[in-house]
This record gives structure tokens, sequence and C-alpha cells, in this order.
């Protein structure tokens, strides 16, 4: 993975609420999360993750 071209690794989380939404369809997870920032340290939430 990391010598793909086509994954990019950052310190801010990027479509992380599309795999928690597959996660919930599939009963991964029983709640989906509102926003991105639920799952990750306050130190990040002004990022413009996804």
């Amino acid at each position: 993975m990391l010598g793909d071209p086509d994954v990019e690794m950052t310190t801010t989380p990027h479509r992380i609420m599309r795999t928690a939404e597959f996660m919930n369809t599939v009963g991964t997870i029983k709640a989906k999360p509102a926003d991105w920032r639920d799952l990750w340290f306050p130190e990040i939430h002004d990022r413009e993750g996804s």
C-alpha cells in the first residue's frame, strides 16, 4: 500500500465517512457517526477532513 501511487498517506483523514457508512450498512458498527470528527482526536478537528 505504501508504494501504491493511488494511496495518499496524510495525518488528515479523508473519505472516512464513506468507510463508516459502509461499516454501518453491513452491520460492523451499529450507529453511523454524524461527522468524521466523531472518530478522530480533537487536535485535528480544524482540518479539512471528510
